[in-house]
């Protein structure tokens, strides 16, 4: 994981929110993305035993960047982990297991997107509407081959899914649209 984080430095990012037990401050986007990577990559996450998927790696990564940069209480923290969490486990449990194995999907990656992106869409007190859209943005961002899962590669996804998600409330929470029925329209997610 020190090959993102220096990559990050390189690259420079706007410090926003500090990187737990680190001195490094990087934008909030960023953040997520190197805290999600690094809680997968070191196994600090749970599994959720229905769906394989480690979900607590894309939603605290999350929480943890939103609360650097707003006052989030404990009840509002943990409430909007349970939003995300019911929001990854349920879609994840409606596409696996044949997106996960036949297809070669992570389901972490996959399903854990839309869940960060509920987490988000709660602290940043997403109207319904926004929600749905944010929901929506996110089932373009969900990405993650099992193909690389046990390399270098698979702690990415849950930095990227924690990343995608939160980027896709933060586009929602300022106007941004998608498709209302993203899930389960006619060539939507769940087809």
């Amino acid at each position: 994981m020190q090959h993102l984080r220096q990559l990050l430095v390189e690259i420079g990012s706007a410090p926003q929110a500090r990187l737990l037990g680190d001195r490094l401050c990087l934008s909030l986007l960023d953040a997520a993305w190197l805290t999600g990577t690094i809680v997968e990559a070191y196994l600090y996450s749970d599994t959720h035993f229905p769906s394989h998927g480690h979900f607590t790696s894309v939603l605290l990564p999350v929480l943890l960047a939103l609360g650097e940069t707003r006052t989030v209480s404990g009840s509002e923290a943990l409430t909007a982990y349970a939003a995300g969490f019911e929001a990854a486990t349920r879609l994840a449990g409606a596409i696996h297991p044949s997106h996960d194995r036949r297809h070669g999907w992570h389901t972490t990656a996959v399903a854990g997107v839309l869940g960060a992106a509920a987490t988000a869409g709660r602290l940043v007190s997403l109207t319904p509407v926004q929600l749905q859209h944010a929901l929506g943005i996110a089932t373009s961002e969900a990405a993650g081959s099992r193909s690389n899962v046990g390399i270098d590669t698979m702690p990415l996804h849950s930095g990227r899914a924690a990343r995608s998600g939160l980027l896709s409330a933060l586009l929602a929470a300022r106007g941004f649209t998608a498709a209302p029925l993203a899930l389960e329209t006619s060539r939507g997610w769940f087809e």
